[in-house]
């Protein structure tokens, strides 16, 4: 206990059985989360370096499609953590709805394009692919809280098909 929150407190020792500060736990939890994110991203980069590169050097490609499987692992374990802790926030779940668009909707489509999906029809139906996983999340977000859930915390049901599925 901090000296300034005693002195308020009058000195006396604050036991109300409050559960103790887990901040560090909060931030393992969104660093999980980010990581996805950031698998994501790489994807996205790699698939571009891809695009200005030889078209005979497959490395950035098996780069960028090797990112995506990191991001689900670390959305798995984003989601297992939330559930181990019996906690999550507002900010914890837009968080991760951001990493998955990005790691599930934006990186597997960016991929494509790179692989030789560019004309324009194929640029249709790749932004609507994004856009199908936009729009999926955003609803997600909106309903999570009035969805029933188990002991575990997590949602019974998926009101349509989660974008990690997407894979």
């Amino acid at each position: 206990m901090s000296l300034r929150s005693s002195v308020a407190n009058g000195g006396a020792d604050k036991s109300s059985g409050s559960p103790p500060d887990d901040g560090g736990q909060e931030k393992q939890k969104k660093l999980l989360a980010a990581d996805a994110g950031f698998c994501g991203f790489m994807s996205i980069l790699s698939s571009m370096r891809y695009c200005l590169g030889s078209p005979t050097s497959y490395g950035n490609i098996y780069i960028a499609l090797a990112f995506i499987p990191f991001g689900l692992f670390f959305d798995f374990m984003d989601g297992k953590v939330a559930r181990w802790r019996k906690k999550s926030s507002l900010m914890g779940q837009e968080l991760d709805s951001l990493a998955d668009l990005i790691s599930f909707g934006v990186a597997p489509a960016s991929a494509a394009f790179a692989l030789g999906l560019r004309t324009p029809l194929d640029t249709l139906l790749l932004s609507f692919f994004v856009l199908c996983g936009l729009t999926r999340l955003a609803r997600f977000n909106v309903t999570v809280s009035t969805l029933p859930k188990d002991a575990t915390g997590k949602s019974r049901y998926f009101e349509g098909t989660p974008i990690p599925t997407s894979l």
